[in-house]
């Protein structure tokens, strides 16, 4: 439904955004699983509670600029 949507109401914006969060929820999964880590060790390494951080790898979540950088922080470590 949310996909017939956005084909007929597209907004690069939005899909660019939206790429942007789903390219990131899978390199999290990626990165969890390439370093042994659990939701919950990396949630204590970024800081966010282990609720929201599966809320991101549900793709339930857009995040932030700052939530972003600081991902992509962690993950470069």
């Amino acid at each position: 439904m949310v996909a017939n949507w956005i084909k007929e109401e597209a907004n690069p914006a939005i899909e660019k955004l939206t790429k942007i969060n789903l390219e990131v929820v899978e390199q999290i999964a990626i990165t969890l699983i390439e370093k042994g880590l659990s939701v919950d060790e990396f949630s204590r390494l970024i800081d966010i509670a282990p609720l929201e951080v599966s809320k991101w790898l549900k793709g339930n979540h857009n995040f932030s600029e700052r939530t972003l950088n600081e991902i992509q922080e962690t993950l470069r470590n």
